[in-house]
């Protein structure tokens, strides 16, 4: 009666082991997974986001469309908010993008993404605010890339506060994909 209790009890971890280890290795593959740390700007490390790099300008920690949700303001004529991804092409054709944000008709927001992280900007677009109202749009990757910089970017003076910017893998883009030249 021990024994069999035992290989039970053996066999349901190792099953749940196998479970783990499997979920862990889909989650960099699967549809809809996040490329980001923290879109919502939550995770603060004293006055820093923890997860985020400010390349440039100031930030700090605001109240967004509602006093309970916090995000991130943008402080500076020019701002520049980064974070790095070991994403690749091979698990990643298609960058879905959710994006809320509030800012002055004087400042403009950019995204712009290094898909080498070795300085070089292969892709840079307007991003639209809407006065808290979700923005979604999605980019067709290049055709080849690993490790990837994206950058938010203000430039102006005024406000802008960002309360999530979600980068998610996503699927169906349309299009062609980012051309990489020079490589």
């Amino acid at each position: 009666m021990k024994k069999a209790k035992g290989n039970r009890l053996m066999y349901r971890f190792a099953t749940g082991l196998s479970l783990l280890m499997l979920t862990s290795f889909l989650s960099g593959y699967t549809c809809g997974g996040p490329i980001l740390e923290d879109p919502g700007f939550d995770v603060w490390c004293d006055k820093k986001l923890c997860s985020w790099s400010v390349e440039k300008g100031s930030i700090k920690r605001v109240a967004t469309w509602h006093r309970s949700d916090w995000g991130v303001e943008l402080v500076g004529k020019e701002v520049v908010l980064s974070q790095d991804s070991d994403t690749t092409s091979s698990n990643t054709q298609c960058f879905q993008f959710k994006m809320q944000a509030d800012r002055d008709d004087t400042v403009s927001l950019f995204l712009e993404i290094d898909f080498f992280k070795d300085g070089t900007i292969e892709y840079s677009h307007p991003l639209a605010s809407n006065h808290w109202n979700p923005i979604e749009y999605k980019l067709k990757t290049p055709s080849w890339y690993k490790n990837v910089r994206f950058m938010i970017v203000k430039k102006g003076d005024g406000r802008a506060v960002l309360t999530q910017f979600k980068v998610t893998s996503g699927s169906d883009c349309k299009g062609n994909p980012i051309p990489l030249t020079n490589r």
